[in-house]
């Protein structure tokens, strides 16, 4: 079986998105259209997902009059890019770059020495 340091290596994208996802200070509704586009672009290579209308968004709980709203903060954010034509969507796996404010209890050294006791079993 590999180890926990290999399948974290073979999914650093995910694991981007993750780390960026628990150190964001995201509101419910940013966080369950994360966790939607997480699931949906995890089906092809280019990480993209295919929401053909923002009603659709009402299967991860937002209703079709807040969900636009959530899209443009999380897009100035820098978290997601979104072609409006094409309805793609795609999460910046780049999570560095994101304009996030960092949850009031953030430490890294403390989220570091975790990370290292996980992956050490």
């Amino acid at each position: 079986m590999k180890r926990l340091k290999d399948l974290l290596k073979s999914n650093e994208r995910t694991n981007a998105v993750f780390a960026g996802y628990c150190i964001g200070d995201f509101t419910k509704r940013q966080s369950n259209i994360l966790a939607f586009l997480l699931l949906l672009s995890r089906h092809n290579k280019e990480y993209i997902a295919y929401v053909p209308e923002l009603c659709d968004f009402e299967y991860c709980g937002i209703s079709r009059t807040k969900v636009k709203e959530e899209l443009l903060k999380l897009e100035a954010a820098n978290v997601i890019n979104w072609d409006r034509e094409k309805m793609l969507f795609q999460i910046n796996y780049h999570a560095d770059e994101w304009k996030v404010k960092a949850t009031p209890y953030f430490n890294q050294k403390g989220l570091s020495q975790l990370i290292d006791l996980n992956t050490t079993c």
